[in-house]
């Protein structure tokens, strides 16, 4: 199911986007040159997708955090407050996209 959902997922980005699972049935996804707007609707395509998947009749739900790399900012922080952002996405229902603040 993992490699069908990152297969779907990877259908989506754009070319210089990265794709990778980032522990369990989390995924990261790195966007090149995409502001705000962008990076949003992408992440609305993505659960878009994800929900249109649905392997084996099983439903599927994807949330999302989106987090922009601060001047002076490290990789961690910047994932942490991505990963912030997804769990409050989740709390609000899953299939969500939720910006970081």
């Amino acid at each position: 199911m993992l490699r069908a959902l990152a297969q779907g997922l990877k259908g989506v980005l754009r070319r210089g986007d990265t794709l990778g699972r980032w522990g369990g049935e989390e995924f990261l996804v790195v966007l090149e040159d995409a502001g705000p707007v962008e990076a949003r609707a992408l992440a609305n395509r993505l659960c878009a997708r994800v929900k249109a998947l649905a392997p084996l009749g099983v439903p599927l739900s994807a949330s999302f955090g989106v987090a922009f790399l601060r001047p002076g900012e490290d990789a961690e922080s910047l994932v942490a407050r991505a990963d912030r952002a997804m769990y409050r996405a989740k709390a609000a229902g899953k299939g969500r996209v939720e910006l970081s603040a």
